[in-house]
C-alpha cells in the first residue's frame, strides 16, 4: 500500500471511529472494511487482507462476544468473507 493510500484509510478511519469503532481491535476493524465491496481497492492493495480473512471465523466470533454484532449477524459476516474473492 502506498503512503498516500495508508493515509486516506486512516482518514477514514478517524471520520467513523465514534465509541462502537473503538471497542475494535485493528484485525476486526480492517475485516469490516476490508470484506466490505466498496473497500475493494484498500484490501487488494493490502499485505494484511489475507491474514485477516483466514482468521475470519475468529474474528465475528470476537464481534459477536463484544455485542458489536448480534448472533444472528454472524453467518452473514462469514458469507461475506467467503465471498470477498478479490482478496484471495
Amino acid at each position: 500500500m502506498e503512503d498516500k493510500d495508508a493515509l486516506a484509510l486512516i482518514s477514514a478511519v478517524e471520520l467513523i471511529v465514534p465509541p462502537l469503532y473503538s471497542k475494535l481491535s485493528w484485525d476486526e476493524l480492517l475485516f469490516l472494511l476490508y470484506t466490505d465491496e466498496t473497500n475493494k481497492e484498500y484490501s487488494i492493495k493490502s499485505e494484511l487482507s489475507r491474514d485477516i480473512l483466514k482468521n475470519a471465523e475468529s474474528i465475528v466470533n470476537r464481534l459477536v462476544r463484544k455485542g458489536v454484532i448480534t448472533e444472528d449477524m454472524k453467518d452473514a459476516l462469514i458469507q461475506r468473507a467467503k465471498n470477498a474473492r478479490w482478496i484471495i
